[in-house]
């Protein structure tokens, strides 16, 4: 899982695994090891674990609360599925009842857990516990699955990307129908009994399964406080001369480059557009030059708008050009640019 995560964040990027050093490990113990000891520079990981890094300081960049990437899934073989199938829906049913139990009545099921031991795997070891691991946990409880089986292919739609990603990455994944792989007759068989849909939403009733997600629009200060994931490689949007008009190559780069980005993931991007400034000194003020350079990300942002991404997750900013009034055609074309950048509001 920490290897797909990683992939999967790189490939936001428009890198793979051959554009940094990997070093694998047996183990996630192992992987937080290494990097708090400083052999590394960064690390994916999940909890507990991944605590271990952050109490030694280590900065989240992201995480899987801003980038569901990953499902949890319940996986049987096609054998048992054939042989077994009332096994597999006692046990569906199984599941959904303690889910239940969870989510309706978690002092009732926090007490079962504490009663069971085994603290150094549950980390349950006193009331509260339970609450506090499941707050960064998107819980997925009948009801929502009953809707998710409902529209399969959204599910299919994700396998298809996980293919994607490790094909990215130089891996070979499986060759198959991906619409046999998916098959909701035990979900939607637990749901016919009424008796195990939960009542009262999860600690975290985060989980949403959707071909786009509805982010909303940021405060002025959720903006300024919005924390870089990734800085796009795309730097260089040629407009036309003199004009915040965008030419036929940078919207080809738009689409090629940065849709992608942003459909498969759940991130707002930061738009900041940098003019250049030529001399001599008094023919432009810095009124002038931060309004061309917002008007040309103005731009960008409705040129992407306009290709159904939407707008609440584009914010628009400057940037101060590096070589103001100069003469040195090399120095104004470092100022031309538009600096994409991804961004999350927080969490972990």
């Amino acid at each position: 899982m920490g290897e797909y995560f990683l992939y999967y964040a790189l490939s936001l990027a428009g890198l793979g695994p051959q554009d940094v050093t990997l070093d694998p490990q047996p183990e996630v113990t192992d992987a937080v090891k290494i990097y708090t000891d400083g052999q590394a520079d960064a690390v994916s990981a999940w909890e507990p674990d991944v605590l271990d890094a952050e109490g030694a300081g280590a900065k989240v960049v992201i995480a899987s609360d801003k980038l569901r990437a990953i499902l949890d899934v319940l996986i049987s073989s096609r054998q048992a599925i054939d042989t077994k199938s009332e096994a597999i829906q006692a046990f569906h049913d199984a599941w959904f009842e303690a889910l239940k139990i969870m989510v309706d009545t978690p002092d009732q099921a926090e007490q079962a857990i504490l009663e069971w031991g085994h603290p150094d795997w549950t980390f349950i070891e006193k009331p509260g516990d339970l609450a506090a691991s499941l707050e960064h946990l998107a819980q997925a409880t009948l009801n929502s699955n009953q809707i998710a089986f409902q529209r399969p292919q959204l599910l299919i739609s994700r396998i298809g990307e996980a293919q994607a990603v490790w094909a990215r990455a130089g891996q070979a994944p499986p060759q198959a129908d991906l619409s046999q792989l998916v098959d909701g007759r035990f979900a939607l068989g637990s749901a016919r009994d009424t008796a195990l849909f939960t009542t009262v939403p999860p600690v975290n009733s985060s989980f949403l399964l959707t071909a786009k997600v509805d982010l909303p629009q940021l405060s002025a200060e959720e903006q300024q406080s919005a924390q870089p994931v990734v800085k796009l490689p795309l730097e260089k949007i040629d407009f036309e001369p003199e004009s915040t008009r965008l030419t036929q190559k940078a919207s080809d780069d738009l689409i090629a480059q940065v849709l992608p980005v942003l459909n498969s993931s759940q991130l707002y991007l930061k738009i900041e557009g940098s003019a250049a400034w030529p001399g001599p000194e008094g023919r432009f003020t810095t009124e002038d030059i931060r309004s061309f350079a917002e008007d040309r990300a103005y731009s960008v942002q409705q040129f992407l708008a306009q290709q159904g991404i939407n707008p609440n997750r584009l914010i628009v900013g400057t940037l101060d050009p590096k070589f103001p009034n100069s003469t040195n055609e090399a120095e104004l074309v470092q100022d031309r640019i538009v600096r994409l950048t991804l961004v999350t509001t927080g969490g972990r």
